[in-house]
Order: C-alpha cells, then structure tokens, then sequence
C-alpha cells in the first residue's frame, strides 16, 4: 500500500505550481515527496461543522505539533483517534490500524503509529468518575461566550475548542462535566460510539 511521504508538507501555491511546471516541461516522473505535497495542497480544508465521524476527529488533529505523531489520525482497534494535548475526539470507523493523514486519508509511516500516546489513559471519567456532573444537551447550548472563552457551569474552556462540539451537541446523549482542582473536563459520547473530551483554562 502507497503511503503518504513522512516528511511532506502542504506547500505554498507557489511552490506547488513550480512543482507541476518542472514536471510538465522536463517530462520528470514527481517523486513521492512532491505526490504527497501536492496531495496535501489540493486536499479540502477541515470541516469547522463536522457531518461525519471522521469530520469530528478531524477537529482535534493539530497541523504543526513538535509532536509529529500527533499530526496524523491514529486508528487502532476500529477507533480513529485525534489529539491536540488540549482535546481528544474518537469514533468508530472501517479502516486498517494506523495512522493516517487527517485530510487525505492518505496511510502514513506505520512508525508513527507505533509511537502514539495511550490515550485512553488520560480520559478523566476513569480517573476522577464521582466527581462527574451530569448536563443536558440544553445546558452546553446556552452556555455564555466571553472575548474567547465560554463558561460551562462556572468552568471557563476555550471557545475555539468547545464551539463546535456545542453545534454537534444534538448528536450526543452522554455529556458530563468533570472537575478537576482549578480546572474542569468536559466529557460527551454518542450512541454511535464518538467519544470526546475537551480540557478547560486553569483558573487562577
């Protein structure tokens, strides 16, 4: 199986036209350093409202984490796995065990799989469950937005994180707010299997 080249980038619009110029003038055969970045250039940009599972994990995949592993969708056991240190979103989904690039699909080094985090380790639920407070789908959808940040039951979480699971929030039966010392976890699952949790702002 064709994977995608470990060290592309999505390049410039400039750089992505030189590539395709050298190529059609030369008659060179691209390499698959320049395939994957012009794979990566023309992919369609994430979804802000997510519609599928896959959408939704999406979400929580960062595009330039020192962390590279972390760049990519890590599936293993049928679940799809995004994770930017701040949030963490899965779903059920009909692929291989691996990583893949979160706008192609593309697979990608198998090695980077190999080194992604135990995430299931640090879902709060398990860690802290009888401090967990159970909310309504109503109660996340009224919640209060101040200059970037909405506060959820007092708990103050970045509105870039939470907005779109507030848009979703019909699709999920499960939500619960888990504090945590001086900040709070907001934790939601869907019949359907989708798992996520989002971390809040420390308060001083």
């Amino acid at each position: 199986m064709k994977t995608l080249h470990s060290s592309a980038v999505r390049p410039s619009k400039a750089k992505a036209f030189r590539i395709l110029e050298d190529s059609f003038y030369t008659g060179e055969q691209l390499t698959d350093k320049q395939l994957s970045e012009l794979l990566l250039y023309f992919a369609p940009a994430k979804k802000k409202s997510p519609k599928t599972p896959l959408d939704f994990v999406r979400l929580a995949v960062p595009t330039n984490d020192v962390r590279h592993y972390l760049n990519y969708i890590n599936v293993l056991n049928g679940i799809a796995s995004g994770c930017d240190g701040h949030r963490l979103y899965q779903a059920p989904v009909d692929l291989e065990d691996g990583a893949y690039c979160p706008k192609t699909l593309a697979p990608v080094d198998p090695n980077i799989a190999g080194r992604y985090p135990d995430v299931d380790r640090i879902k709060p639920e398990k860690l802290n469950a009888s401090t967990a407070i159970i909310l309504s789908n109503a109660d996340v959808q009224r919640v209060p937005h101040i200059k970037g940040v909405t506060l959820i039951n007092g708990w103050p979480f970045n509105t870039e994180y939470i907005q779109p699971v507030i848009e979703a929030m019909d699709k999920f039966t499960d939500v619960h707010l888990i504090p945590r010392g001086n900040n709070a976890t907001l934790v939601f699952k869907s019949d359907s299997g989708a798992y996520g949790m989002v971390m809040g702002i420390k308060k001083k």
